[in-house]
């Protein structure tokens, strides 16, 4: 007769798209898989594998082999999840000649990516503060490919450079990658400059002419009282 040493593998916290090890050497060593032979026989032992890359990838090691009578096999075993939430997972392993296979339910609650950006009041926005305590953040989770929805520039200038600052969060306990792709907009209001007529050209140049003599009689007046 063979058996496993537990019914129940809990791996507590773990991370979507991140291989797991158990082993006597992993953080889950006290996880570890023994098959024990209790008989007087050699029984020899096949691992049903997982493969399912929308779900569970799973191995296990040595995937197959022969229990000396009175004896024990560590198993050693590798473990991907491709799905956040509360995971239950059944192994099985066929024993030869035993009626039903012997196996585990694994326990895990996994985390997906969790990632959010936070855009910084500039100083202009801040009147001169540079404390930085104005923010706006919005978070992004569970997803592993995001876009940055929005981005204002309050403040331009025509032929003038504007920037933002915002900062990038990694929130969770996997390694990820982000890329910038930028893009020209135009502006949302086009108003071209308005054409003046012949009559206001030739208001304004009155205009201009008048306050000219204006001030050269002022400047005359003032050389005759001198």
């Amino acid at each position: 007769m063979v058996q496993l040493n537990r019914a129940i593998m809990n791996l507590g916290k773990i991370y979507a798209g991140v291989k797991e090890y158990v082993n006597p050497q992993s953080k889950h060593q006290k996880s570890t898989l023994i098959l024990k032979n209790y008989g007087n026989l050699p029984a020899h032992f096949r691992w049903v594998q997982k493969n399912d890359l929308e779900k569970t990838v799973a191995s296990f090691e040595p995937t197959s082999g022969v229990i000396p009578p009175r004896s024990e096999q560590k198993i050693k075993m590798e473990v991907t999840v491709f799905t956040g939430g509360n995971l239950n997972e059944l192994f099985l392993c066929d024993i030869q000649d035993m009626e039903l296979p012997v196996g585990f339910e694994m326990l895990a609650d996994a985390y997906g990516l969790n990632v959010s950006y936070e855009t910084q009041a500039t100083d202009q926005d801040l009147g001169m503060n540079t404390s930085g305590t104005s923010m706006r953040s919005k978070s992004i989770k569970d997803q592993v490919s995001n876009i940055l929805q929005n981005l204002n520039f309050p403040n331009c200038t025509i032929n003038k450079t504007s920037s933002q600052k915002f900062i990038l969060k990694n929130l969770s306990g996997i390694q990820t990658n982000f890329n910038f792709n930028v893009q020209n907009f135009a502006p949302l209001e086009m108003v071209a400059p308005k054409e003046k007529s012949e009559l206001e050209k030739a208001k304004e140049e009155a205009e201009v002419r008048a306050k000219k003599k204006l001030e050269e009689e002022a400047m005359g007046t003032g050389s005759t009282t001198g």
